[in-house]
């Protein structure tokens, strides 16, 4: 017995290209970055401090292509929070505020038609840090030499670096506050060994936010 829609079916099944039945479900990319300051030649993410704007977009892929989003509705929540609606505001932007947490979670809804799309993201937060660069060799400098070093800082919520005060410890010696991110010394020829031990220590402050602080430090050897 011949059935012949079953052979017809059959054919259907084989001349259809696959893609007619697989549907891709849309994906929302969500991305951010921090408003704050950060070296130059910096190649890492910049993470956000309290006090830092965060800039954050999502756009939408649907069946391998950006989705226009120009006519569907976003609404943006942060720590569960109700932070703004509206048609086509894919980009969102917040001050972070957590002291106490290690990051700020945020949620995404974008509505189009009948159908609605999410999507989250974690930002974690840091706070800001200096880092002393020292151009000497396994941390050994020579005698009767005049060193130099400088303090590098991350992540303060400033617009220059002349925004920052810079302070200095060498050993027992202190160096008064400018903005001077560099520190000069002269090794001389100690003739003890405990004076061959320098330990630098560098102190950072925001001038325009007093609790923006930070503190790194390093120590070098005095070698013949």
């Amino acid at each position: 017995m011949k059935y012949p829609f079953l052979s017809f079916l059959l054919f259907l099944l084989v001349a259809l290209p696959l893609s007619s039945f697989a549907q891709t479900s849309p994906t929302t990319y969500i991305t951010w970055r921090a408003n704050n300051f950060y070296p130059a030649g910096f190649k890492g993410k910049a993470l956000p401090t309290p006090g830092t704007t965060i800039i954050i977009a999502a756009e939408v892929i649907k069946s391998g292509k950006l989705f226009d989003s120009s006519t569907a509705t976003f609404s943006w929540s942060v720590d569960g929070r109700s932070a703004l609606t509206g048609v086509g505001k894919k980009e969102y932007s917040f001050v972070a505020t957590k002291k106490d947490s290690k990051s700020h979670f945020v949620q995404v809804s974008i509505k189009s038609g009948m159908e609605t799309i999410t999507g989250a993201i974690t930002i974690p937060l840091t706070v800001p840090q200096t880092v002393i660069e020292a151009p000497f060799p396994m941390k050994k400098v020579s005698e009767n030499i005049k060193g130099n070093i400088q303090a590098i800082p991350y992540f303060f919520n400033i617009t220059s670096i002349s925004d920052l005060l810079f302070s200095w410890r060498v050993n027992s010696f202190n160096k008064n506050a400018g903005s001077d991110n560099q520190l000069t010394f002269e090794t001389g020829s100690p003739q003890l060994a405990t004076d061959r031990l320098l330990e630098i220590v560098s102190y950072i402050q925001n001038t325009k936010g007093i609790y923006e602080l930070a503190t790194s430090r390093t120590q070098l050897t005095i070698i013949k």
